[in-house]
C-alpha cells in the first residue's frame, strides 16, 4: 500500500472479506490508514481538513447512493481525493434471475429504494420477456404484505403485471434528475455481482471526462476477477439466489458469525444471515 494513502468507506464494506479472505478491517490491523464514514460528503470534508493525505473513496452501493456520489464529482473532487467505483445498477440484477435457468420464480417484489431513483420503465424489457407478477413495494410491515398479497392475487387471476405499491415514492420514471446526473458521470459495463457472477451493463464505471477522479484509471488497476467464488463452504450464492437458507449453510453461526463474519449475507446489516443470526434462528422457519 502506497504510504500515505487513505482508504474511505462505509463500515459494512470495512469488513467484507476480499478475493485473498482479507477485509479492509483486516489491513488495518497492518497498518492500513481506514476511516469510515456515512456519505461521501464527509469523504470530501476529510479530504479537505488534511491536504497532505492522499485519499480514495472506495464507492460501493447501488442506484440510491451513486447519484450524490456523481454529483459531487461532476462539480469536481479536492486534488488529494480519488473514487474506485464499485456501484452497481439493480434493474440488470433482477433480469439476470428472472433469465436464469436455475432458478424458478412465481413473482418478483422490486426494491422501493432503489426503483425511486430507477423508476418502473428499465424492467419493462424483463418482465416483457418473463411476465410474472412484479410489485414494487416499500419497506413498512403494511407495504411488504400488501405487496405479498399482489403478487399472490395475481397469481390466482393468472394476470400478471407490473405493480406499484409503493406510490408515495416510485414513479415510471423515477427520479429522472438523478439519473441523468449519474449517466453524466458515469457509463454502465459488465460488473461482478458476488454469488451471481458478472452482469452485463450493471456496474457504474468512471467515464473518461472524469479520469481524473478515477483511483482506477490513476493507479492503473485491473478490473476483479471474473473468477471469483465465495470462500470455501460458503453459501451466500444460494441464499442470495433464494436456494438456501442460512441454516442449511455449514459454516452458518459457526466459522461465520456476527463476530467473524465470512460471506457476503453475514457482513451487511441487511444481509440475511446477519438477520437471522441477530434473531438466533438456529432452524427453519417454516413448515416443511
Amino acid at each position: 500500500m502506497e504510504e500515505g494513502l487513505q482508504i474511505i468507506t462505509y463500515g459494512d464494506v470495512s469488513r467484507a472479506k476480499g478475493l485473498k479472505g482479507l477485509s479492509l478491517e483486516d489491513a488495518r490491523a497492518e497498518g492500513l490508514r481506514l476511516r469510515i464514514v456515512y456519505s461521501f460528503q464527509d469523504a470530501v470534508r476529510i479530504a479537505l481538513r488534511d491536504k497532505n493525505v492522499m485519499n480514495i473513496f472506495f464507492a460501493v452501493g447501488f442506484d440510491t447512493t451513486a447519484p450524490s456520489t456523481a454529483y459531487i464529482l461532476e462539480k469536481g473532487l479536492p486534488d488529494n481525493l480519488l473514487i474506485y467505483s464499485c456501484y452497481r445498477y439493480v434493474p440488470p440484477s433482477v433480469g439476470y434471475l428472472l433469465l436464469s435457468d436455475d432458478i424458478l420464480f412465481d413473482g418478483i417484489i422490486n426494491p422501493g429504494h432503489s426503483s425511486t431513483v430507477t423508476g418502473m420503465k428499465p424492467y419493462k424489457k424483463y418482465f416483457d420477456y418473463k411476465p410474472i407478477p412484479m410489485v414494487f413495494s416499500g419497506f413498512e410491515p403494511i407495504d411488504i404484505l400488501i405487496s405479498i398479497y399482489q403478487v399472490l392475487k395475481q397469481l390466482r387471476d393468472r394476470s400478471p403485471r407490473m405493480y406499484n405499491e409503493y406510490t408515495r415514492s416510485v414513479t415510471w420514471e423515477g427520479n429522472v434528475k438523478a439519473m441523468k446526473t449519474l449517466f453524466k458521470v458515469f457509463n454502465l459495463d459488465e460488473g461482478l455481482w458476488r454469488g451471481l457472477g458478472i452482469i452485463d451493463d450493471s456496474a457504474f464505471e468512471v467515464r473518461d471526462k472524469f479520469r481524473e477522479y478515477d483511483a482506477r484509471f490513476q493507479y492503473g488497476l485491473e478490473k476483479p476477477s471474473r473468477s471469483y467464488s465465495m470462500p470455501k463452504g460458503c453459501r451466500c450464492a444460494d441464499i442470495i439466489k433464494g436456494k438456501a437458507t442460512p441454516t442449511e449453510c455449514p459454516l452458518y453461526l459457526k466459522a461465520c458469525s456476527l463476530e467473524n463474519p465470512i460471506g457476503p449475507c453475514m457482513v451487511s446489516v441487511e444481509g440475511t444471515c446477519r438477520i437471522w443470526a441477530e434473531h438466533k434462528i438456529i432452524g427453519e422457519i417454516y413448515g416443511g
